[in-house]
């Protein structure tokens, strides 16, 4: 399949820059996404001193911002320009994406890059704190860049209050430079190396000063060790708080301690567990923790359980352990931006609180596994029989989720950190940071980031619930991943490729077997911020390691008001093998097929030959 094809046929309708593609708009230009709207071809410009730029005009035509557009055509650069060499690392951009790391700063050494081929340069596109910039002409907040969400998306997934209108491309808020939704809960980016803390005026602790060990723990949790106060405290494990490498425990949180209280392998019994922030919190060793009895094939057994978090909880693993919540039970997981409720390993903890200088407290991954998250929405494994589905999860051997509610109510999660994760319960199958299973649009996922965890980030198994305001960074395979029928939005997600193992920043399925399988995956996409990794030196073309967007296996899709960059082997790719129809959602030019796989408003800021792939 040529370059110039899947260029023609792709509907990046609205803005798209710094690839030198340029685009139309829907032909009843609603600025509300709807599956059923059509789409128009692609528009370009040879050469026109805009770069290219044409937004969508009043009447369904491209109205050019500059420059003169020459009609359309499938490609609008010279062949030439696909030869563009890949980012090289230069003086003042950093060499590579290690965290603690800050976005201010790879924007800012972006300004020394050379400006690639018919591209217009990163800087021109977005401002040193690394959003897109209200200055220039194709970026700032504009009225025909709106973004704004319906009620109801692919026929019935209703969309939450926190997915809402845009009139600006990444997912940052250009007006709003000094404050970002990732500022002051998020770990790595913004220079940090932990953020788990004192939680002062939160919960069990809204009135004390310190933590304090009184040998105790919540009904259904344990001591450490048993009938051993002493053993069981924070400090005779990991070290004293005063010893924090990140300090962040000072003044009289500091002299305090924790008990260490273990949860069972298993929730069993109908009612309410709540975890405490005055405790810290260990995973059994060897063996996840499953939250309710809903995870196996019998559901007249099914005992429904709520796990609240207060904000500020800290809970940590080992290798092969993970925390599942279990189809019809819940988890309350209500952090706050002062105080998230943090997920991570030992031995990050050991490295952060053993008073060694030489031991990085931003730890490793792959140290424990993750969050499991499993409802009762439709998954397409289950090949129509939803009433009686079962879907196998993966890495959990005998644990299965999936049904026929779409609107199943799996709990809150938020302002949660899930750290330092990825390690396998099951042999060569890693756990993602979070992991959303058949999980319906009852459940409110917002302020999540998943860091250094050795398999993808955030993947949806089926689901219809809706994400915003997520940070993945640093993970060791994909980022933002779906397939079987994932049909809700995500918005404002802010991905940052690590340089040593990151695949790609989206990894999209319907379903490998059967690629036309229902539920269809067909999210709503909108303000997303990709960076891939800075050093040449790592990427790999046959590897397909560094990538942006992979949409593949039958997958639809709309992309609103996003912005990829710095991706080394490809911004957008399309499957064509010949045996999925995902390559077939993208018009050809001049019909109007139906909006099955749409990118507007959005920018592709990659070396030319790598800003499409077709496999």
């Amino acid at each position: 399949m040529s370059l110039n094809r899947s260029i023609g046929r792709l509907l990046a309708t609205g803005l798209t820059c710094g690839v030198m593609l340029t685009a139309g708009c829907d032909d009843d230009d609603t600025t509300t996404p709807n599956p059923a709207d059509g789409s128009v071809m692609m528009d370009g410009s040879a050469g026109g001193s805009d770069g290219g730029i044409v937004d969508g005009g009043p009447d369904g035509s491209a109205v050019d911002a500059g420059g003169g557009d020459t009609g359309p055509v499938a490609m609008a650069c010279p062949a030439a320009a696909e030869a563009a060499p890949a980012v090289p690392n230069v003086a003042g951009f950093p060499a590579k994406t290690v965290a603690p790391w800050s976005t201010a700063d790879w924007f800012a050494g972006a300004a020394a890059m050379p400006a690639l081929n018919n591209q217009l340069r990163p800087l021109g596109l977005t401002s040193t704190n690394g959003v897109c910039s209200a200055t220039t002409p194709y970026l700032g907040p504009v009225a025909h860049f709106q973004f704004t969400p319906p009620a109801l998306w692919d026929t019935n997934v209703p969309l939450p209050n926190y997915i809402v209108p845009t009139n600006y491309v990444g997912a940052f808020d250009p007006s709003n430079v000094a404050s970002r939704w990732t500022d002051g809960w998020t770990v790595g980016i913004n220079g940090n190396k932990a953020v788990w803390d004192f939680p002062a005026g939160q919960g069990t602790l809204a009135a004390a000063t310190a933590p304090v060990a009184n040998g105790t723990c919540p009904p259904g949790t344990f001591l450490l060790v048993a009938n051993d106060p002493a053993a069981s405290k924070f400090s005779a494990e990991f070290g004293a708080l005063s010893a924090d490498e990140a300090g962040l425990f000072a003044g009289a949180a500091a002299a305090g301690d924790y008990d260490i209280c273990v949860l069972p392998g298993q929730f069993g019994t109908a009612g309410t567990v709540t975890l405490t922030n005055d405790n810290v919190y260990k995973l059994p060793s060897g063996s996840p923790v499953l939250v309710g009895t809903g995870d196996d094939v019998n559901a007249a057994n099914d005992v429904a359980v709520t796990l609240v978090i207060e904000p500020g909880t800290l809970i940590y693993g080992e290798p092969n352990t993970s925390l599942v919540i279990t189809r019809g039970s819940k988890i309350m997981a209500n952090g706050t931006k002062e105080n998230p409720i943090v997920m991570t390993s030992d031995a990050q903890l050991t490295a952060r609180f053993d008073g060694n200088p030489a031991t990085d407290p931003m730890g490793i991954r792959q140290r424990w596994g993750g969050l499991v998250v499993i409802g009762k929405a439709r998954d397409n494994r289950c090949r129509g029989n939803f009433v009686a589905c079962n879907a196998p999860l993966e890495g959990l051997p005998n644990v299965f989720g999936g049904g026929d509610n779409d609107a199943d109510d799996s709990g809150v999660i938020q302002y949660v950190v899930s750290r330092n994760g990825g390690s396998a319960v099951e042999l060569d199958k890693e756990i993602n940071g979070i992991t959303l299973y058949a999980v319906g649009s009852g459940t409110r996922v917002n302020y999540v980031q998943t860091h250094l965890n050795s398999d993808d980030g955030i993947e949806f198994f089926g689901s219809t619930v809706s994400v915003a305001h997520v940070a993945v960074t640093d993970n060791a395979d994909d980022a933002f991943d779906w397939g079987h029928g994932f049909r809700g939005a995500a918005q404002f997600v802010f991905i940052r490729s690590a340089n040593d193992a990151a695949d790609r920043a989206i990894e999209a399925d319907n379903d490998n077997s059967s690629p036309a399988e229902v539920p269809v995956s067909f999210p709503l996409l909108a303000n997303f911020t990709a960076i891939g990794p800075t050093d040449p030196a790592f990427v790999s073309e046959s590897e397909k390691r560094g990538g942006g967007f992979l949409f593949r296996r039958g997958t639809k899709v709309q992309v609103w008001n996003t912005l990829v960059q710095g991706a080394s082997t490809h911004c957008v790719n399309i499957d064509d093998d010949g045996k999925s129809d995902t390559y077939n959602h993208v018009p050809a030019p001049g019909t109007n097929p139906g909006a099955n796989l749409v990118m507007r408003n959005t920018i592709l800021d990659c070396a030319m030959a790598k800003a499409f792939a077709i496999e």
